[in-house]
């Protein structure tokens, strides 16, 4: 099995939750590692020391990190960590927020002169922008410059195109989304659903559908338990009742030797709740998503 690289929409939607109970904290500091990693130093009148970590290269994820995962901070901060300095520095994190159902979170900051919203984007070539009162682009880590949209700064930054969110959807526009498809139920769930594979084969599992069943033969019934098995996914992350599970693979007995007993089984996957798809695997529980997240990845 693949190990995991990015976090998914559904991930985003836990940890969202999770992330706005640090709101009030204080931003000390910006960082920037590489190309591709951001790290906000924040500070909480309760939790204390709060660090913030936006991936978006290879890897893309955004959570808070515990403190002994933080790489020491690197030398001369580069042109975007100086701006986001400048930006934030003193600011309190008013909340975050996923755009619609996409890999796409932003961050408010307030200050007294100046207000920052940070929008990290966990898909494609991965971004992050700093955005003033006004949605203008102050500066970003990459430009771009489509046809569809435009990220570079002195521009009003714009978002994708808008996905249909399926743990929204009423159960008349889920059926008739299904029913345009002319594939079978699991690819239309992973791809016009907007679900992915895994979760798509999570659904199906859930409502007792099989994977493979062609769209034209699925039957009313059929498509109302799978609009179920996605409220239901909805529910749970809306309420916060979620149960995190780092999932773990042994590593193959091929060319092994005795000095390789001791070895630890490799993490393949990390997921808000557990998985019907990886009933086989061995699972590490862990009391919040984000801390699953943050061992996950380190």
């Amino acid at each position: 099995m693949d190990q995991k690289r990015e976090l998914s929409s559904i991930d985003l939607a836990a940890l969202v939750t999770e992330l706005n109970r640090y709101r009030g904290a204080k931003v000390d500091k910006a960082y920037r590692y590489d190309d591709d990693l951001i790290r906000l130093k924040l500070r909480d009148f309760d939790r204390g020391r709060v660090e913030l970590m936006i991936e978006v290269g290879d890897v893309k994820r955004a959570h808070v990190a515990d403190a002994e995962h933080v790489a020491d901070a690197p030398g001369r901060p580069p042109n975007f960590a100086k701006m986001l300095r400048n930006r934030l520095s003193g600011a309190d994190f008013a909340g975050v927020e996923q755009y619609e159902f996409d890999r796409i979170l932003t961050f408010e900051f307030e200050r007294e002169d100046e207000n920052t919203t940070l929008v990290a984007e966990l898909f494609g070539q991965g971004n992050v922008a700093a955005l003033d009162e006004t949605g203008e682009v102050v500066g970003s880590l990459s430009t771009v410059r489509l046809k569809s949209r435009t990220v570079a700064p002195g521009s009003q930054y714009e978002y994708p195109a808008s996905r249909l969110n399926p743990l929204d959807v009423s159960l008349g526009g889920f059926e008739r989304h299904m029913r345009e498809s002319d594939s079978d139920v699991v690819r239309t769930l992973a791809t016009q659903l907007n679900l992915g594979g895994l979760y798509a084969e999570e659904v199906c599992t859930r409502a007792g559908v099989p994977k493979e069943t062609p769209i034209e033969e699925a039957t009313d019934d059929q498509l109302r338990a799978l609009h179920e098995a996605l409220e239901r996914i909805g529910e749970r992350l809306r309420s916060g009742d979620i149960d995190p599970r780092i999932y773990e693979e042994e590593l193959s007995d091929e060319g092994s030797s005795d000095d390789d007993e001791d070895r630890s089984p490799r993490v393949v996957d990390v997921t808000p709740f557990p998985l019907s798809e990886h009933e086989g695997l061995p699972s590490v529980g862990f009391d919040s998503f984000n801390a699953a997240v943050d061992e996950y990845f380190y």
